[in-house]
């Protein structure tokens, strides 16, 4: 079984129930945090850090039942009854959310935002063993900010202090992929190729696409967060991208990159017809 752990109780369990349809697996489990825990990133940090960071699959089990709200344990049952080698993979979703703030001083705040980001995507390295963690930059609405004409974003990056109001802009003025509900094969090819240059443009400087070594050596979680925490401390701002596409290219691995692969999936209607018969199973 794969572990699935994110952050939102609204957003994020859609774009699973829409991920599930490419049949990646036959068996995800997914807890969002937000309902069990409310947690974000930073206070997810600070309660496993007070903890020594244990494993977080039992954790999070732990904290689902202990907790006060009754309805959880039957909401997350499949997940609380799974011991803990049941779970060969581990995957946690999370939004840099740099514009939560624990104290007055903004750029005091990021820094220290940023050290605990690095600390927990050190930890957090290995889906077979401690789990690995994707960030959406700044949140999980990044997956929305493209347009279906082209792969650009609406726009490139945002301004730091922007964060917290990026959600209800994403809402108010990126319409082409608002409704969740129709993704397709097509819709995630398209998030994919996009996705993979825009990283590339982030580490490398370079908006095209990458060969699948290239993708797997240089354009790691690791280098796009060292990438995006120069431009939040030179320029105050954040590069525009989402976690997801990039958990599919790296599942998928090399055969994203084939022929009839995920990366080449240009036509609609054989995107279609390939999404019907779940071709991209791995």
């Amino acid at each position: 079984m794969i572990a699935i752990i994110y952050e939102g109780e609204k957003a994020e369990p859609k774009i699973w129930e829409s991920i599930k349809l490419l049949k990646i697996t036959d068996d995800i489990i997914d807890v969002n945090l937000e309902a069990a825990l409310c947690d974000n990133i930073y206070s997810l940090y600070t309660s496993l850090h007070e903890d020594g960071f244990i494993d977080i699959v039992s954790w999070v089990q732990e904290k689902i039942r202990k907790s006060p709200n009754s309805r959880l344990e039957s909401k997350f049952q499949r997940f609380l009854e799974a011991d803990r080698d049941q779970f060969s993979e581990v995957y946690l979703f999370f939004d840099l959310d740099l514009h939560h703030s624990f104290h007055d001083n903004i750029k005091e705040e990021y820094d220290n935002n940023l050290n605990r980001l690095e600390e927990m995507i050190c930890f957090f390295n290995n889906e077979t063993e401690n789990g690995k963690l994707y960030i959406s930059y700044p949140m999980v609405e990044a997956l929305k900010d493209l347009a279906a004409s082209n792969v650009c974003n609406n726009r490139c990056c945002i301004h730091c202090n922007e964060s917290g109001s990026y959600k209800r802009s994403i809402n108010d003025n990126a319409k082409d992929f608002q409704d969740v509900r129709k993704y397709n094969c097509f819709t995630w090819a398209h998030f994919c190729r996009h996705a993979i240059m825009k990283a590339n443009c982030i580490v490398n400087g370079t908006y095209n696409m990458t060969d699948y070594a290239t993708f797997i050596g240089n354009i790691s979680q690791w280098d796009i967060f060292k990438k995006q925490e120069l431009e939040v401390k030179n320029h105050n701002r954040i590069y525009v991208l989402s976690a997801f596409p990039l958990f599919l290219l790296e599942y998928f691995g090399e055969k994203s990159w084939d022929d009839s692969g995920l990366l080449k999936l240009e036509n609609k209607e054989l995107m279609l017809k390939l999404c019907d018969e779940c071709k991209l199973q791995n």
